[in-house]
Parts: C-alpha cells; sequence; structure tokens
C-alpha cells in the first residue's frame, strides 16, 4: 500500500513527541485602499460676446398638481388626500 504526502496551501507538518502531528498554515489578509480619480468625460467652450438686443416673453405657467394611484397594502405615515 502506497501512502501519499499531501501539502496545500503552504502547510508545514510537524511531527509532536507525543505520537501527533501539528500543522502551520500562514495566514494572510489583503488591504485595499479606494482611490477616486478624476476623469475628463467631455469638454466646453465658453465665449463672451456682445449681445445687442434682448428678448422679452410674457406667458402665463399653468399650476400642475401630482396624483397618487395607491395600489395594494400600502400603510402610510402621513395622511394622503386625494
Amino acid at each position: 500500500m502506497a501512502t501519499r504526502k499531501t501539502i496545500a496551501l503552504g502547510c508545514r507538518p510537524e511531527r509532536q513527541c507525543g505520537g501527533g502531528w501539528r500543522l502551520a498554515l500562514p495566514v494572510s489578509f489583503e488591504h485595499v485602499v479606494p482611490e477616486k480619480e478624476t476623469v475628463v468625460r467631455e469638454e466646453i467652450v465658453a465665449r463672451r460676446r456682445i449681445i445687442e438686443a434682448v428678448e422679452r416673453h410674457e406667458a402665463t405657467v399653468r399650476r400642475e398638481v401630482g396624483q397618487i394611484a395607491l395600489h395594494g397594502d400600502i400603510e402610510a405615515t402621513q395622511r394622503i388626500v386625494e
């Protein structure tokens, strides 16, 4: 019968005086340092120019009111007015 000695994970087997074995396993960890880097996504060009005329506009703006549709089992913390 053939015996095979497998050492995984950098294990160091050591024979003890009492007839047993002691396995020494190295423990490692990773230290991650996140960094932010500014990346140019697009460029704009701003120029000064003289404006000769000014236009004024008048209009009536309509006020919009949001509508909330309630469906399902909803528990509100404040009173909802419909």
